[in-house]
């Protein structure tokens, strides 16, 4: 009797010792992306809303460490926005800044930076041209524990094409 109770400890002690399962923290979700949102702040006469949002240019980094520099995002209708060469999640404090130029959708190169340790967006001898307005978004993501949430950006309008009309009553 004894003999076979110390069998039957010895094959417990055996199946339960040559588990395969380890329990991983599993990052589901692990790549950047992004939401956006216009907001309505001006009485523009060609008004930018998030339907006319293309693509979006993104600056982001944590630390001393640039995640995105100048990185255009496309819309894709019903699936949100894409990039090339996605970016994945790490357990830091992000800060983003995005900007879109409309319709126009162009690519600013010589005149804005971006300040990583305040998030910062500078725009410098900008020009802008007779097609609607300049918006611009910073955010920042605490993602310590690797949340993954979506970054979204608030766009508020920079710049603004008006149209004033006066009336004589003289």
């Amino acid at each position: 009797m004894k003999k076979s109770l110390l069998v039957l400890g010895l094959a417990v002690a055996a199946f339960t010792s040559c588990s395969n399962d380890e329990v991983l923290d599993i990052n589901k979700n692990t790549n950047i992306t992004f939401d956006s949102f216009v907001n309505k702040g001006t009485r523009a006469v060609t008004q930018t809303t998030n339907a006319d949002i293309a693509r979006i240019y993104v600056y982001g980094s944590y630390g001393d460490t640039d995640v995105f520099s100048n990185v255009e995002v496309n819309k894709v209708v019903g699936t949100g926005w894409t990039y090339e060469n996605p970016v994945a999640w790490t357990a830091n404090n992000y800060k983003f800044a995005a900007y879109a130029t409309a319709n126009t959708s162009s690519k600013l190169t010589s005149n804005i930076s971006y300040d990583k340790a305040s998030g910062s967006l500078t725009f410098s001898d900008y020009v802008p041209t007779n097609a609607n307005d300049l918006v611009a978004a910073v955010t920042s993501v605490n993602n310590t524990g690797l949340a993954n949430e979506t970054v979204n950006l608030t766009f508020k309008h920079l710049l603004a094409k008006v149209q004033f009309a006066f009336t004589n009553s003289a």
